[in-house]
């Protein structure tokens, strides 16, 4: 008797929580094409269709892993309260070509839900020709290369690790088979071993506006005049250590 009151009890509460409890309406937005190394969006559209605050917990990630989130944070979580909508963007680089999709998982507690878009990642009109460089600390290095393909007002930016200091920009117009692109850069004397530079390629095309993020493997090594150096100090502190170790045993032989 007490184990059928006690279920009815829990059919009763259940009952009445279960209006209460929240949906939760998720769309989810990206465009159909991109370039390859192109910056883009996803939109994530939230609607708490009822009249309960509520949380979700959620992961992002792709099916083919031709892209991936600017954003180290490939998860986390948001609060919406009742009838209301919440908008999530992810900042989004394409690495290579082919068919993919944007996946959002999600869920209240536990991750049970996904909402997904397809697009597809098409080969870029228009790119900077440097995938790698070889650079001498100490010292300006000068790198010539050039844009290759087709685009309008074309400009290129650049950020570059700490220890590194360079051109910061390159105005180029319009860009039709190849323009020649020069760029300075300068490590720190002390800088050394492999370090990643960015460029930020800007153009404009019959589909609209576009950047291009290339990412540049720099190897930097010492310079001569540093190694000199160097070698100059540890002769000075070996002497250094010799004449001291002969007036100590001079000393101690007196």
């Amino acid at each position: 008797m007490k184990r059928a009151r006690k279920i009815l009890t829990i059919m009763i509460m259940l009952s009445i929580l279960a209006p209460a409890m929240a949906e939760v309406l998720v769309s989810v937005d990206c465009p159909e094409s991109v370039y390859q190394y192109e910056l883009f969006t996803c939109t994530v559209t939230l609607y708490n269709d009822s009249t309960t605050d509520t949380g979700v917990d959620y992961v992002v990630h792709f099916d083919r892993s031709r892209a991936q989130p600017l954003e180290y944070e490939k998860e986390g979580d948001v609060n919406i309260p009742a009838l209301t909508k919440k908008v999530l963007e992810f900042n989004v680089w394409a690495k290579s070509t082919g068919r993919d999709a944007f996946v959002f998982e999600y869920g209240h507690g536990r991750i049970d839900s996904l909402a997904a878009k397809a697009f597809y990642v098409s080969s870029t009109p228009l790119r900077l020709d440097l995938d790698k460089i070889s650079l001498t600390a100490g010292q300006k290095n000068t790198i010539k290369t050039h844009v290759e393909g087709t685009g309008s007002f074309v400009y290129i930016t650049f950020d570059y690790p700490p220890g590194i200091i360079g051109t910061q920009r390159v105005d180029l117009g319009d860009v039709e088979d190849e323009k020649p692109v020069t760029i300075e850069m300068s490590p720190d004397p002390y800088i050394v071993g492999t370090k990643t530079i960015e460029a930020h390629v800007f153009f404009m095309d019959d589909k609209g506006n576009h950047v291009l993020l290339q990412k540049i493997e720099a190897s930097i090594s010492p310079s001569m005049n540093f190694i000199v150096a160097a070698i100059a100090v540890v002769v000075v502190l070996a002497l250094a250590a010799f004449v001291m170790r002969r007036k100590m045993s001079g000393e101690s032989g007196s």
